[in-house]
């Protein structure tokens, strides 16, 4: 169960940083909903952030490579 917590908290963390420092679209994850509901607010905020590129393709960086 803690591996579990953990893992959450984790993925978490690493989604704020990825998004916000790669793609700037300003997301904030609060730690009672992840810690409640984490599956369900992950896939939320997920189909947020895919919205916020279609209105704004502008600010997506592209993919070196």
């Amino acid at each position: 169960m803690v591996l579990w917590l953990a893992a959450v908290f984790i993925f978490r963390y690493e989604m704020q940083r990825y998004f916000n420092g790669k793609d700037n679209v300003g997301l904030g994850l609060g730690p009672w909903m992840t810690l409640f509901y984490n599956t369900v607010y992950f896939q939320y905020h997920f189909n947020e952030i895919a919205a916020f590129k279609e209105r704004h393709p502008e600010q997506i960086t592209p993919a070196a490579g």
